[in-house]
């Protein structure tokens, strides 16, 4: 029988649109996901689509998915997927990178909370245990891998994780849990949906986590550094019916977080993140498409060793989805973007950016085998540079009244040739441009001066590449495959490249841009269904870096070729039956050499580390209709492992009890 088509998908939203009733302007994922019998996505192209059609590489893992995951927080959620690498630094702290290139805080990465970015803009890096969601209000993550600045946004470089949470309105969300285990893991978590009839519904959810530090060995110099974990979170979605084709939707969150993290100076240090959020937004079904208009704050206060952050970002979005006959789909997008940091190390100056952008994009269905989607994005970057600077700086402030313009490309074409098969064929040219620690940070740092650099280039990455994706009858599963050619040009490092100035005499180490790397690789996805009770999942995943940079000061270095490993499997295995769950998790690494500092000398090394195989298990067993008890296993095969050039990892073993409501 033939499958319901992407035409299908609008004429069930459109026809819901205008119906008048509180769905008009939220998806509903639930009744799509029905139609079509797995998870459907609308953030590539406004539009809804399953994961095959769109004109991207992408998985979407799904609330089930988390729910039997081992993991508790969402890098280890992400951590058994192709093409994904999760370094972990500490309990709490890790840095996510899709396909290759990470790092400590990890710059490349765009992470979306229903479409708001909640990476943190001073460096572009993510403090994952930051984002203020409970796993159990996340309906699904998505997974998009290459470049997609121009589809996506700002600072879609090699990647985007998009997690999508339950709507308020359409969706009951009532679950709580409690976590206890070794490491002395103490965890609470609650959602919460309330609705004042159709017009208007409310999500909140908080959470909290404590735990100890691993102690495993680490450098004298660095043990007085090291902290606990620690996070609270506080979140309010809510949305409001406010007439028959218009919704309006607020959100308030908060978070503090207490970690070690590894920094992007490839070191250990303590961090203090607190991290605060609100946001507006308007939806509306009109004679002229669906448009919507989105405002939010972000506002960061960190403190990391001894120095102290203020970061405020606040962006404004106004896109329109609309229709020109039955075969295009347009998308017309305008964004600004202000940027703003003061440190107690910028000496009182404040460093700022206006980001002006305008986008579109077109997804034309040429007929049933083929369609096509386009799309440019072009942004025009200003940075500013007020109040005194720090003696060695070589630059003035009026060299930091800096301007750019970068253009951003995606191009896919799908093609369907029957109900089986699908092709993918698409490119991607992303860009990364200088953050505010990039471009104009300050700070004393022993004898010198670290100084971002007004006259840094953005660091551009093209991708090339062909994805094929079918069932597979036999195993009752799916096979995807892609293959894949990436390049990236002026890759920017920090503290690289150092100066003396003359008057006044000071000796400054800025930043710069140090050279380009390529990749070649290679994903390779199978999954499948053995009678009712048993689900597999397999994946493999090469990359190929080739490097060639110059690091002219190596006290904060950069290098990717050794320090990505070259060949990843993950293997996963589930078994459920009445009231029990049983699932496995597998993994094996190839060897890598990682940066680390030694804190106290004048240069990095590349500290080995080994080939590696990992396990994660989880068995839950629901002991009534409400409540489910289940016990976690994370890295169990060892009771210490060396993962990455950060201590070793130790085996975590948790029980949770949870509920819903």
């Amino acid at each position: 029988m033939k499958k319901p088509s992407l035409i299908a998908a609008m004429t069930v939203a459109t026809l819901t649109a205008g119906s008048g009733t509180v769905n008009a302007q939220s998806m509903d994922y639930g009744s799509l996901e029905a139609l079509f019998g797995q998870p459907v996505t609308t953030s590539a192209i406004g539009i809804p689509q399953r994961a095959s059609e769109v004109p991207v590489t992408m998985e979407i893992i799904t609330a089930d998915e988390i729910r039997r995951s081992p993991a508790t927080d969402l890098a280890g959620v992400l951590k058994n997927r192709a093409g994904v690498e999760v370094s972990q630094w500490s309990v709490g702290a890790a840095d996510v990178a899709v396909r290759g290139y990470n790092q400590g805080g990890n710059p490349r990465l765009l992470v979306l909370v229903n479409g708001r970015q909640v990476y943190l803009d001073h460096f572009g890096l993510v403090s994952w245990n930051s984002i203020p969601v409970q796993l159990a209000e996340i309906r699904q993550i998505e997974i998009v891998k290459g470049p997609n600045t121009a589809l996506f946004g700002f600072n879609a470089v090699s990647g985007v994780v998009n997690i999508v949470t339950y709507s308020p309105m359409l969706d009951d969300v009532d679950k709580a849990s409690v976590t206890v285990g070794t490491q002395n893991h103490q965890e609470g978590s609650f959602v919460g949906t309330f609705k004042l009839g159709s017009k208007a519904g409310f999500r909140i959810s908080a959470g909290g986590t404590d735990a100890d530090a691993f102690d495993t060995p680490t450098p004298l110099v660095e043990q007085a550094t090291l902290i606990d974990y620690e996070r609270r979170s506080l979140s309010l979605d809510s949305l409001f019916q406010i007439a028959d084709n218009t919704q309006f939707g607020f959100e308030a969150t908060t978070n503090s977080t207490d970690q070690t993290d590894f920094l992007p100076t490839m070191r250990l240090g303590a961090a203090d993140y607190e991290t605060q959020s609100l946001r507006g937004r308007l939806l509306s079904d009109t004679s002229y498409g669906r448009i919507e208009a989105d405002l939010y704050t972000n506002i960061l206060d960190l403190s990391i060793v001894g120095l102290n952050i203020d970061n405020q970002v606040t962006v404004f979005k106004l896109q329109d989805v609309f229709k020109i006959g039955t075969s295009h789909n347009m998308r017309i997008s305008g964004e600004y973007r202000h940027n703003a940091l003061e440190s107690s190390g910028n000496n009182g100056g404040e460093v700022s950016y206006d980001v002006f952008s305008l986008g579109g994009m077109w997804n034309w269905l040429i007929n049933e085998k083929f369609s096509l989607t386009n799309a440019l994005r072009v942004d025009n970057y200003r940075l500013d540079r007020q109040g005194p600077k720090l003696p060695a700086i070589p630059f003035s402030n009026s060299e930091y009244d800096a301007n750019l313009m970068t253009l951003s490309v995606n191009s896919g074409l799908v093609f369907k040739p029957d109900q089986t098969n699908t092709f993918r064929l698409s490119y991607g040219r992303g860009v990364e441009a200088p953050s505010l620690i990039d471009a104009g940070f300050q700070i004393i740092s022993g004898p010198a001066t670290l100084a971002g650099n007004p006259y840094i280039d953005p660091t551009i990455v093209n991708n090339y590449e062909l994805a094929w994706e079918r069932p597979l009858a036999p195993i009752n599963g799916n096979l995807r495959t892609a293959v894949f050619y990436q390049k990236s040009t002026d890759v920017k490092a920090i503290a690289v490249r150092p100066v003396i100035t003359p008057v006044p005499f000071g000796f400054a180490v800025v930043a710069d841009n140090i050279g380009s790397s390529k990749m070649i690789g290679g994903e390779i996805q199978l999954d499948g269904k053995v009678g009712t009770h048993w689900d597999w999942k397999l994946n493999y995943t090469l990359e190929d870096v080739d490097d060639n940079l110059n690091n002219p000061f190596l006290a904060i270095a950069k290098e990717f070729e050794n320090s990505t490993p070259k060949h990843t499997v993950n293997a996963q295995l589930g078994y459920a039956i009445d009231k029990w769950e049983f699932d496995l998790f597998g993994k094996y690494v190839s060897s890598s050499d990682r940066i680390r500092s030694p804190v106290i000398a004048p240069v990095n090394f590349l500290q080995p580390v080994d080939s590696y195989v990992t396990a994660s298990a989880r068995v839950g067993y629901k002991l009534t209709d409400e409540f489910t008890l289940a016990l976690q296993g994370q890295d169990i095969q060892e009771s210490e492992l060396r993962q990455t050039q950060a201590p070793k990892t130790e085996r975590r073993v948790l029980l949770t009890l949870s509920s819903d409501f």
